[in-house]
């Protein structure tokens, strides 16, 4: 193996490493990007700016990163092993695979890591006053584990395991499925908001509350829940009266409050059709007549079930998405009979073409009318 510092330099050549660790200690913002395991470099100056290194005929089978000091360290576009954080250092990493050949990820003192759009094969630990935060990200390794006064915050994130909480450990959690509605009708919100505790953690869940605005760069929140003091799991977060509203694109915030009087906020799209029906009193329990079951298996490898249920016969689409909200296949888009109907997607596009492991959405319509999204990890 091969651990380099800020400053080293050298050439390597016909070479083969199993594992090479970077080190970060110094005060400066550092990019890395285009890192892959299993790489190969016939002759090339590796793109890092505070230390020349030389790859000559030379081969990396797993890349460590270790951001400590009070280094700033911005990880984008790469696949590695392992990642480990400490001191006062800040990471970001954005786009990635972390495929745990060379250990977890983790953070330790005072470090703080933010994961954005990133899967993480290997184990996940907070410790000592470290905080890790993830967005739009899948934990696909069932140990997930915090402790000391150690904090997570999981955003939208998808986990094989519900964390494990240790000593004065917390964990919030808050997830907006994919929100797709008509205007002049009543849009069931689903999602989580809860906090996690280990025994000694000094937080308490105060509540949650929900928000949309209309303009994205500067919004003025308008309120959809008020401050609710209950946790919701994987269950209806609000109802969202959009009468009146045009169609488009919306920003979504939801708020995790604490007994510390700050609050958490998730702030996610959301996107509405023009509707066609006023709404109706009894509108409100149209969300809870067809149903949706959660698909088996899930997460997935290759193939997984869907299964409906309808009390009538009625037009009903299925549909699923990306993470970045693109349409992947459509399941169903017909007249279906009452009663219950299964289908199976097999991780493949609208071509026929496999798509990636990841995060992806199911997304139920009954009648024109959207009335429940459920989300999916694909492991290949």
């Amino acid at each position: 193996g091969l651990i380099t510092k800020p400053g080293a330099g050298g050439i390597f050549r016909d070479s083969e490493f199993f594992v090479v660790g970077t080190m970060f200690t110094e005060p400066d913002t550092v990019t890395v990007s285009n890192f892959t395991n299993k790489s190969h470099f016939s002759d090339q100056l590796l793109d890092f700016p505070d230390r020349q290194l030389r790859f000559v005929n030379t081969a990396v089978n797993t890349w460590n990163f270790y951001p400590y000091g009070k280094s700033h360290v911005i990880i984008q576009n790469c696949i590695f092993g392992e990642l480990l954080a400490g001191d006062t250092s800040w990471v970001f990493v954005q786009n990635s695979i972390c495929d745990g050949t060379g250990g977890y990820v983790g953070v330790e003192n005072h470090a703080q890591m933010v994961i954005v759009s990133s899967i993480l094969h290997s184990q996940v630990v907070g410790r000592e006053h470290g905080v890790i935060v993830t967005a739009g990200s899948a934990l696909n390794n069932p140990f997930v584990a915090f402790e000391g006064n150690s904090v997570g915050i999981l955003f939208n994130t998808l986990y094989v395991k519900e964390p494990a909480l240790y000593q004065a450990s917390t964990v919030f959690e808050g997830f907006v499925v994919p929100v797709f509605g008509n205007t002049n009708s009543l849009v069931p919100i689903i999602g989580t908001a809860r906090l996690l505790r280990g025994p000694d953690s000094p937080f308490r869940f105060a509540g949650y509350s929900v928000f949309y605005a209309r303009d994205l760069e500067n919004p003025q929140w308008q309120t959809i829940q008020a401050l609710r003091p209950e946790e919701v799991y994987e269950d209806t977060l609000a109802i969202w009266n959009t009468q009146g509203l045009v169609p488009g694109n919306y920003a979504l915030k939801l708020s995790l409050h604490h007994n510390f009087g700050d609050s958490l906020d998730l702030v996610t799209m959301a996107h509405l059709e023009k509707g066609v029906l006023e709404i109706r009193q009894n509108d409100v329990a149209l969300p809870q007549h067809p149903f949706l079951a959660p698909n088996q298996p899930n997460p997935f490898n290759s193939s997984t079930k869907i299964t409906i249920i309808l009390p009538r016969a009625s037009r009903v689409e299925v549909q699923i998405f990306n993470i970045k909200g693109q349409l992947v296949r459509q399941v169903i888009d017909d007249l279906v009979p009452a009663g219950r109907h299964s289908f199976v997607w097999d991780g493949k596009d609208q071509w026929g073409r496999d798509v990636s492991s990841g995060i992806y959405f199911l997304r139920f319509s009954v009648n024109d009318r959207l009335v429940q999204t459920q989300r999916m990890v694909l492991l290949r």
